[in-house]
């Protein structure tokens, strides 16, 4: 995949509040607030894969306190 734009259900994960809003106020020529480019989608993606491998572990530590199940987390080698 060649993706340079981030496009999110969650508005707080890419800004999209902000960007709409930029969007609207966007003269003719000016970037488009989306367009994040090949390292922004790749810097976004490795950000959110933390968080949600983060929240995984955590809650693999919760289901099963006593026990060390790494294999449970498919985003952890």
């Amino acid at each position: 995949m060649q993706a340079d734009v981030v496009l999110s259900n969650h508005t707080v994960g890419d800004d999209g509040l902000t960007k709409v809003a930029a969007l609207q106020k966007r003269k003719p020529g000016e970037p488009n607030p989306y367009v994040v480019g090949r390292e922004g989608v790749v810097r976004y993606d490795a950000g959110w894969r933390s968080c949600l491998s983060a929240d995984i572990d955590e809650a693999v530590k919760k289901a099963a306190p006593n026990s060390f199940l790494p294999a449970l987390n498919p985003l952890r080698p």
